[in-house]
């Protein structure tokens, strides 16, 4: 046992025998005087003598003096404090500046105390044991390795505490806690100082956001610009992608969400709109359509079915409108995006089938309802072609309907099993096909020869039919070898002699060959053919002269240049205006206007010019029509009139091409209605048909061939 007297200071400098906590309850304790010493030495105590007043004392064994206001250290219980009157201390006892408490044993207590219900820490910085009762300021407790804060009345603070500017938070022990700290179910983040945290805090790998109060944030969070989504339960913010209630939505690696824009997540693509959901269905940038998921919300490629319908988006996203190729199969995607399902397309003249359950391009052979049909590997169907199968052949109409399937003959011909009056035309499908003898169809194109009367080996008539390049017999007009012939649509037989046809008459000779562009003696008659074999009727006069000459004439220079690019001369003087490329005037001057193109071709064939040239009647002036002599159209137009010629009028060139009435040659002749804005004009009908709008006349432009034109709103007078 030790005994020490003096100020508490010294207390710090005494070899610590036994630690104890707090925690450790206080051995009972017995005192008594020791019968053996008092038998020796009567009156005299030593050791802890418990007084009848219930106070502790302690005497020395050695002298058996007490012990008064002095320390005194016991190796079982610890420390103990008596008074001047020798009484152990208890309770709170203020020594040397100092307080310290003493617990009912009248130990010294040590560590964490409760007293009263307030908790007190006593024992110095690197001193647990000395007892002393710290106050005003952080304290460390090295034995539970945790700091707590004293009041200046030594009590420890207890929950949220503001010290020098900066929350705390001690539990109901006093110990200042870091990490989390659930107060009454709110969450808050202290640090390793103990300060509590406030903005954004990295925690195990997570960040979590604490209000400017030290609350945990959860749910939204709008920050710097940004939005952040904090779990509703843990707090932790979210990264990557994250479904939130019915919409999903995408956060960086910083937290940030994506809006108004494309972001790309485990290598796929998604849209944000301007709230930051992910956009599900189709969406519209630019003039490009993308289609989102709806469960995924990721951006489709490839086949998309949609509501019914399937589409198609390309290796970015956008919607694929026309053609498209997907796994081995051809698509097509009308206007609207969809693909064309169980509808034919027309593309280019080729028709293209798309299957009614896949959408496929169909290629090869197929039905549509009972009808067949076959595609190229191109897609395309066969149209009025011959089909080769391994079985056979068939015949693919216009449409692309294939006939029954025909064997074929060791040429490889399409053989008709079923051959009626032969040989000759026979339908398959649309089209009509020569068969001969042997059923045999012929597939080459060119000329066929079949006798008239297979049966008598004296007639040695024929019929003449011509093949396309498939063998389909031709009808209708036919150019073959630079020539055109007549195939008649019911008989398919080649023409010949007269053909009426579209208003026209046409001459086919005995090869069947149009005669063309000249004269020829027809049934002993002199007629004459366009140049598109169109029969010319030379009957007749034009104004006294022969319409055969006049027509002779200009056909021999329709084409020569001797009356067509003569310049226009508007001078109206003989001696300028009569004058064709053809022959030219002595200085090898050319020009002519209307009236002079008229009179010179009029006078070559030995029509009469003067008559015309005196011509004074029925022009819009009393005085007569002026100068010009018979270069001005109207004295051409008044002598008509004078002699009698046949005189037609109509109200506009529409209406005397329906008339039906003009001819090859006929003079047309335009009387303006206001002849002091708009000049007559005269020129020859070159139609090779009454309806046909060609026009030979000389103008502006100079001598050509045109359609019918007058120089303003005129009354058209045919004249003959």
């Amino acid at each position: 046992m030790q005994i020490k007297s003096g100020s508490i200071k010294s207390l710090a400098f005494i070899p610590l025998l036994l630690l104890f906590t707090y925690f450790a309850p206080l051995p009972t304790q017995s005192f008594a005087i020791d019968s053996d010493a008092a038998a020796e030495s009567p009156g005299v105590r030593d050791g802890f003598v418990c007084s009848e007043n219930g106070d502790l004392k302690y005497y020395s064994p050695e002298t058996g003096a007490m012990a008064t206001s002095c320390w005194y250290f016991d190796n079982s219980t610890g420390w103990y404090y008596f008074e001047s009157d020798g009484a152990a201390a208890t309770g709170w006892r203020y020594l040397a500046g100092d307080w310290y408490y003493f617990d009912s044993q009248h130990v010294m207590a040590s560590g964490r105390v409760q007293v009263d219900g307030q908790w007190y820490f006593l024992g110095s910085p690197g001193g647990r044991n000395d007892g002393k009762m710290q106050h005003s300021g952080w304290f460390y407790d090295s034995v539970s390795n945790t700091w707590g804060y004293a009041s200046p009345t030594g009590c420890l603070l207890i929950g949220w505490q503001m010290i020098s500017g900066t929350w705390y938070y001690l539990d109901a022990n006093g110990v200042m806690q870091v990490g989390w700290i659930n107060d009454s179910g709110v969450w808050y983040y202290a640090g390793a100082s103990g300060a509590m945290v406030t903005g954004w805090v990295k925690v195990e790998d997570a960040w979590y956001y604490l209000n400017p109060s030290g609350a945990m944030r959860r749910g939204w969070l709008y920050s710097c610009g940004n939005w952040y989504w904090l779990d509703e339960i843990s707090g932790a913010m979210a990264t990557g992608l994250f479904v939130c209630g019915s919409n999903q939505y995408i956060f960086d690696a910083y937290g940030s969400m994506a809006a108004s824009r494309w972001v790309s997540f485990d290598g796929k693509w998604y849209f944000a709109d301007a709230s930051g959901a992910l956009h599900a269905g189709w969406l519209r940038q630019g003039n490009t359509w993308y289609y989102l998921d709806p469960v995924t919300r990721a951006m489709a490629t490839g086949l998309v079915n949609d509501n019914g319908h399937a589409y198609v988006c390309g290796s970015s996203g956008g919607m694929i409108s026309g053609w498209a190729f997907v796994g081995d199969h051809w698509y097509y995607a009308g206007d609207g995006g969809a693909l064309l399902r169980d509808k034919w397309l027309q593309i280019g003249g080729k028709w293209y089938y798309f299957d009614s359950a896949s959408c496929e391009m169909k290629t090869g052979l197929f039905d549509v309802g009972e009808k067949r049909y076959f595609a190229l590997n191109s897609g395309a169907i066969a149209i009025s072609d011959w089909v080769l199968f391994e079985t056979g052949c068939a015949w693919a109409s216009a449409s692309g309907v294939l006939s029954e399937t025909f064997s074929q003959s060791l040429s490889g011909a399409p053989m008709l099993a079923h051959a009626g009056s032969l040989p000759g035309p026979v339908r398959i499908g649309d089209s009509i096909f020569f068969v001969d003898l042997n059923g045999e169809i012929n597939t080459h194109s060119g000329w066929i020869s079949c006798p008239i009367n297979s049966n008598d080996k004296t007639d040695i008539s024929s019929d003449s039919y011509f093949a396309d390049d498939k063998g389909v017999l031709a009808t209708g007009w036919r150019l073959v070898d630079g020539s055109w012939y007549w195939l008649d649509p019911s008989s398919f037989r080649m023409k010949r002699g007269w053909l009426y046809q579209s208003g026209a008459w046409y001459w086919l000779q005995d090869s069947g060959a149009m005669f063309e562009n000249g004269w020829l003696v027809v049934d002993g008659a002199e007629a004459y053919f366009s140049k598109s074999g169109v029969w010319v009727n030379p009957s007749g006069s034009v104004l006294g002269v022969s319409r055969r000459d006049l027509l002779r004439w200009l056909t021999s220079h329709e084409d020569d240049g001797y009356y067509r690019g003569t310049r226009y001369d508007s001078r109206l003087n003989i001696d300028t205006c009569m004058f064709p490329n053809g022959s030219p005037r002595w200085d090898g001057l050319t020009g002519m206007n209307c009236g002079g193109f008229v009179s010179h071709a009029y006078r070559s064939v030995g029509g009469d010019l003067s008559p015309i040239a005196i011509e004074q009647n029925h022009s819009p002036w009393s005085g007569g029509p002026g100068r010009g002599s018979y270069l001005n159209a109207y004295r051409w137009y008044g002598y008509a009139i004078d002699s009698h010629a046949n005189i037609t009028s109509f109200n506009s060139v529409e209406e005397l091409l329906r008339s039906g009435l003009a001819r090859k040659g006929d003079l047309v002749f335009f009387n303006p209605y206001n002849p002091y804005v708009d000049d007559c004009h005269i020129g020859f009908f070159w139609g090779n048909t009454s309806s046909e709008n060609l026009f030979w006349h000389s103008d502006g432009f100079g001598n050509r061939i045109s359609g019918l034109t007058s120089p303003g709103y005129s009354k058209v007078y045919l004249i003959r």
